[in-house]
């Protein structure tokens, strides 16, 4: 009886202990919210001023991108921080499986705030921008997963990985003072590769290497490591075919029309680097996945036989080349169908 009444009574005393930590998360992520739509309208005033956008369309598209810069640089910071006073010193390793801490608990709510804020200021400000696989669909997936992180106190895996937010900030930044409706090759130009490579070191080989780590001491990490990872990889290979579409097209400065390059040394050049360049990026990031999945397997205590653990993990690598792989393969058919297109102008 004495058992019992002590285990009902740390039953409520934890309950009222969560639902106070709940409602003070709840408080912060408000407040924050608030914080990010004040600074929003300064912001814009402020880019207003300085660009002079007469196109209301493009001025609206700019706009879309204050919060996410805003998001994307305090992120990234915080990351860069990590990653100089901690990672440095304690490993990938023990990061992943430490306690959280006050300033994980925070990066986490902000997130939460920017998901939400970008959302509801979306919807009133620029909401032809806000579409359901990069707004409501990635947002609602985010803040969903943050709260559960919040939830369970894990909130120091979402800080092992926001030095991944550099790539978002090139792209801001692209987005907010480069693109214009008449100098859009100008644009993808300046963030063509700071992007890819940011996009690539980060978002690809630095989060499979995380991923694969997490699956020492977390199932769930690891399993959502590799739904994001999936998604980096398939982002990835849509901006790698926007970014060099039409292959066999020159701009001709003197009469503003393009006009194919029929078998250019310059133009099998370009093929050529290309490949050269995206096939080395394939073969490090294969060779990436394949070691840290070994040195997973290898460190982790399998609660079923080993045999299945190392079954799924050679499935994970196929899936995961084969799709990185898909990328070259794309690569190398749109440049020949895109010069037969040519060819027959």
């Amino acid at each position: 009886s004495t058992k019992r009444k002590k285990f009902i009574y740390s039953l409520i005393y934890n309950s009222l202990e969560f639902m106070a930590q709940g409602l003070d998360d709840c408080m912060h992520v408000g407040y924050m919210v608030l914080g990010l739509g004040f600074l929003y309208l300064g912001l814009k005033t402020i880019l207003d001023q300085i660009l002079q956008e007469s196109n209301e369309a493009m001025r609206r598209r700019r706009r879309a991108w204050l919060l996410t810069g805003v998001s994307a640089i305090c992120m990234s910071l915080l990351g860069i921080w990590w990653i100089l006073s901690r990672l440095v010193w304690n490993g990938l390793s023990e990061e992943l499986n430490r306690e959280e801490i006050w300033l994980d608990r925070g990066s986490v709510k902000f997130f939460i705030a920017y998901c939400i804020a970008d959302l509801v200021l979306g919807r009133f400000e620029y909401v032809e921008v806000i579409d359901w696989e990069s707004g409501y669909t990635h947002h609602g997936f985010y803040a969903i997963t943050l709260c559960y992180l919040l939830w369970r106190g894990h909130s120091h895996l979402f800080t092992a990985g926001l030095i991944q937010e550099i790539p978002t900030v090139i792209l801001a930044y692209a987005r907010l003072f480069l693109d214009d409706d008449d100098q859009r090759d100008v644009a993808k130009h300046h963030r063509r590769w700071p992007f890819a490579v940011a996009y690539f070191i980060t978002r690809i080989l630095y989060h499979t290497v995380a991923t694969f780590e997490s699956l020492t001491f977390s199932t769930f990490a690891f399993v959502l490591g590799l739904i994001v990872l999936r998604q980096h990889l398939w982002w990835f290979a849509a901006w790698w075919r926007g970014a060099f579409d039409h292959p066999g097209e020159n701009t001709n400065e003197s009469t503003s029309s393009k006009v194919p390059l029929k078998n250019s040394t310059k133009e099998r050049l370009s093929l050529r680097l290309k490949i050269a360049l995206l096939a080395s990026m394939i073969i490090v990031q294969i060779l990436t996945t394949a070691h840290v999945a070994i040195s997973s397997y290898r460190k982790r205590m399998w609660l079923v036989s080993r045999f299945f653990g190392a079954l799924g993990l050679v499935i994970t690598v196929v899936i995961l080349t084969f799709q990185t792989a898909a990328i070259f393969v794309d690569t190398y058919t749109r440049h020949f169908i895109q010069l037969a297109i040519a060819e027959r102008q």
